[in-house]
């Protein structure tokens, strides 16, 4: 399986969930919105391209545990590179939801991480 992770630049005022946690301290902050997807799923009009590809293996619990575990690495590195102060990213199932929440909980100490969520929206402050 091959992903594309990617980093848009937004606007703080796209993001009501950091107008409302951050108010207007929020437009210096260095943000970026993070998203994936499987290349299979792109140009797929069998599915989303969010979804798994119907042809995709389907990845154990502990695959997709491990999965998840080394994407937030490769983000937090990216974030400490480019000195990125707001990550934010939404879950587009309730499945992923419960994955998400429990992998935030998870990482979050750790990692040094604020957690900020309203509904399917999450929003991380590194230390950088």
């Amino acid at each position: 399986m091959t992903f594309r992770l990617a980093f848009f630049a937004k606007a703080a005022a796209e993001i009501p969930l950091l107008i409302k946690l951050f108010g207007d301290d929020v437009a210096s902050a260095n943000l970026a919105v993070v998203s994936f997807y499987n290349l299979e799923a792109q140009d797929n009009p069998d599915c989303d391209m969010f979804d798994r590809p119907p042809a995709a293996a389907a990845l154990t619990l502990h695959e997709t545990l491990f999965f998840y575990a080394s994407l937030i690495d490769i983000i937090l590195q990216v974030a400490r590179r480019e000195n990125i102060q707001l990550l934010a990213f939404q879950a587009y199932t309730p499945q992923l939801i419960k994955v998400y929440d429990r992998l935030v909980r998870q990482q979050a100490g750790p990692r040094n991480l604020r957690v900020f969520k309203e509904g399917a929206n999450y929003v991380l402050q590194t230390d950088n």
